[in-house]
């Protein structure tokens, strides 16, 4: 991109790196209870049960947090490097 170069001062890298280990870590905690549903969800009397819809739904929500997240992150990745 013929974008300028950003020069970041102090306090933006700082703000940006806390931005990074913040969005690692709701990562890593997404992931965690994304396994945990994927791992229910294995299980082929899940989806007889009466709250299989409200855990799938809760299921997509995660996912679809997990990619904003990951968004995030990455913004803030490019921006410090």
């Amino acid at each position: 991109s013929d974008r300028a170069v950003e020069v970041l001062s102090a306090a933006d890298k700082k703000n940006l790196q806390r931005a990074v280990q913040k969005a690692e870590k709701r990562i890593s905690e997404l992931e965690n209870e994304l396994g945990k549903y994927e791992q229910k969800m294995a299980d082929p009397e899940f989806y007889n049960k009466p709250d299989s819809n409200e855990a799938i739904k809760k299921y997509n929500n995660l996912k679809i947090e997990l990619a904003t997240v990951y968004n995030e992150w990455e913004t803030a990745v490019e921006k410090l490097a």
